[in-house]
């Protein structure tokens, strides 16, 4: 018993190395500092690119030594990734491939460590990005002066810094329990309008706000899981309502309805470009290829614009109808787990994730949101539930 003990702990250490080499390594590649020349810069870019496959062997060792006492993982592992890799080989996007290896060296992680190794190497970079352009060492581009100003704070995009703060809040609001003081409320709701000033992230913008004041001022209505926790069917299938609608409205988008062409409109043309995509590409089970051309620091003037920003319908056309059915239901299991173990904070994050992916492509971006991870870890936190009552129950029935 001592001896699975030290392999537990010498495991998880494995995995928390991992996943800090994969956080440092995936958010640089958010920045677009310029104090490098290109040259420098793509080495750094190479070097990052191999300690990121780096991170991904140590899973992958951490995986392999626990299978040696626990070979039912290797199903697990072996069912998720050949879907992953079919899609891989219709849409030559070997990306959700590597992710798997994070997700399933999660298995006897904490979740408190993922989350807090999240939050610490995000807020460094974004402090240090945007100290940098304030500071005029880096340039700070602005897209669109003229009109719009929006500026990229060091980041590859305009809305990458806001977005990133949308994941530092909730990450934070876990952190704390749920318990933010009035101080810490009004600082979050300062830095989110300063970010929506300075990039014009709207959606962005209402998340962050919208999040801190219902955590706010409804902390008991949601660590005590009121409503939530007697309705745990019906919140595991949220994700699934979620992404129908999501891609509904794009499907069904027509200028001529006015209703859509209001709420297209309010959504900067999200729903006539998500329209073309499904008319462009269709849905198939394993996904396509497909090159996305969105604006970033390098875009080229005459580029045929192309990108979709729905989390759910980027999934959808790129990795195929079955990736995307993996993807929810890995957060069905999340919503589900979560209730059942009485974390009812992590529901309620998850209900704030679906709902701003409902327009941003960060359902499945380790790099921005750490949460979908905690499916894993969840779920080892319900088996060992589960386990522990059924020994209970039979040692009160041996008793007896």
């Amino acid at each position: 018993m001592e001896i699975k003990e030290k392999s537990l702990n010498r495991n998880e250490f494995i995995y928390i190395v991992a996943f800090t080499l994969f956080m440092i390594t995936t958010v640089y590649e958010l920045t677009a500092w310029s104090v490098f020349s290109e040259n420098v810069q793509s080495r750094i870019l190479l070097i990052a690119k191999l300690v990121r496959y780096a991170s991904y062997l140590l899973c992958m060792i951490k995986l392999l030594s626990e299978t040696i006492m626990d070979r039912n993982k290797i199903v697990l592992f072996g069912v998720i990734v050949v879907a992953l890799i079919v899609s891989y080989v219709c849409c030559k996007n070997i990306t959700y491939v590597l992710y798997s290896m994070l997700f399933i060296g999660a298995i006897d992680v904490k979740a408190d460590s993922i989350i807090k190794i999240s939050i610490v190497i995000q807020s460094i970079f974004m402090i240090l990005s945007i100290g940098l352009t304030l500071s005029g060492v880096v340039e700070d581009v602005i897209w669109d002066p003229t009109t719009r100003p929006r500026h990229f704070l060091g980041f590859n995009w305009t809305t990458t810094s806001a977005i990133l703060f949308v994941f530092i809040i909730l990450e934070y609001i876990y952190i704390k329990k749920g318990r933010l003081n009035i101080i810490e409320y009004i600082l979050g709701i300062l830095i989110s309008y300063w970010l929506y000033k300075m990039t014009d992230s709207r959606m962005a913008f209402l998340v962050q706000t919208v999040s801190l004041t219902f955590f706010m001022f409804f902390r008991k209505f949601v660590l005590e899981g009121k409503v939530i926790r007697k309705h745990v069917g019906i919140m595991s299938f949220f994700p699934e309502a979620i992404a129908a609608v999501a891609i509904g409205m794009q499907y069904l988008y027509n200028p001529g309805n006015s209703i859509l062409s209001k709420l297209n409109d309010m959504l900067s043309g999200r729903l006539r470009l998500g329209n073309e995509g499904i008319k462009d590409y269709g849905f198939k089970l394993f996904g396509t290829e497909i090159e996305w051309n969105g604006y970033g620091t390098d875009w080229v003037a005459g580029t045929k614009y192309n990108y979709v920003d729905s989390s759910y319908l980027q999934i959808a056309l790129e990795y195929g109808l079955i990736v995307l059915c993996i993807v929810l239901i890995l957060y069905s299991g999340l919503m589900y787990c979560s209730i059942k173990n009485k974390h009812y904070l992590i529901s309620w994050i998850t209900v704030f994730i679906l709902l701003f992916c409902i327009t941003e492509p960060r359902l499945v971006k380790p790099a921005y949101n750490p949460f979908l991870i905690l499916c894993i870890t969840e779920l080892c936190v319900y088996i060992k539930n589960r386990r522990d009552n059924s020994y209970c129950e039979e040692a009160e029935i041996n008793n007896n």
